[in-house]
């Protein structure tokens, strides 16, 4: 059949009954159509016809701009800025004495109790 390009399915198959249906109540269904013409439902005649018009509507999609978008007009190239440099102050940490990190209290967390990381801290008292 001219336009086939898949096998015919079975009569009792939901899908077929579907668009066999679509094509009794709306003649003119270019859904139902093309279904039918690729599965080789379609009357011989009408099956050409209707494969002659796609097969014309391909070659103008191909010979055409595609998808049928205007294509963006091309944007004169800038040149990319250049990022200026950020100059980051150096962070000294002092070094704790012992004194110093004993006197170390954590600050409670909402829920009232020190993180985690602060009661591994306390783990050894």
């Amino acid at each position: 059949m001219p336009g086939q390009t898949r096998e015919t399915p079975e009569e009792g198959d939901p899908v077929r009954k579907f668009y066999e249906s679509l094509n009794q109540q709306r003649p003119d269904s270019a859904m139902a159509k093309k279904w039918l013409m690729q599965h080789g439902m379609l009357p011989k005649e009408i099956a050409a016809a209707l494969f002659a018009q796609v097969k014309a509507q391909r070659s103008k999609k191909v010979a055409g701009a595609g998808n049928g978008r205007a294509k963006p007009q091309a944007k004169p190239q800038a040149k990319p800025k250049a990022k200026p440099q950020v100059k980051r102050k150096r962070v000294v940490k002092k070094e704790k004495s012992e004194s110093e990190s004993e006197e170390y209290i954590p600050k409670p967390t909402k829920r009232g109790r020190p993180k985690a990381a602060d009661r591994d801290v306390f783990a050894g008292i």
